[in-house]
């Protein structure tokens, strides 16, 4: 959940508190993904609002399947360049 304001200046003012994306991690996507058999003709939408680790499975899981995988770095917070090159977007 996210509270989003807009100070009298224009600029976002956003408060996150995680509840169950903090405790997403590369098996519960790698467990998701499987169930769902991921095809190549499907896209993989990830942003960062899990776990590093869930967010590189998801991409990892969607290239080995030959899926278009789409990488939103926000909140671009802990990603790496080895994760960003695994998005094909």
């Amino acid at each position: 959940m996210a509270l989003i304001v807009v100070d009298p200046r224009g600029e976002n003012l956003i408060t996150v508190a995680p509840g169950a994306n903090d405790e997403v991690h590369a098996v519960h996507v790698r467990t998701a993904l499987a169930a769902l058999a991921t095809r190549p003709d499907d896209v993989v939408l990830v942003c960062r609002e899990v776990q590093p680790d869930g967010v590189r499975a998801a991409l990892e899981v969607g290239r080995e399947a030959g899926s278009i995988t789409i990488l939103n770095p926000a909140p671009a917070d802990a990603w790496t360049p080895a994760t960003l090159a695994l998005a094909t977007s």
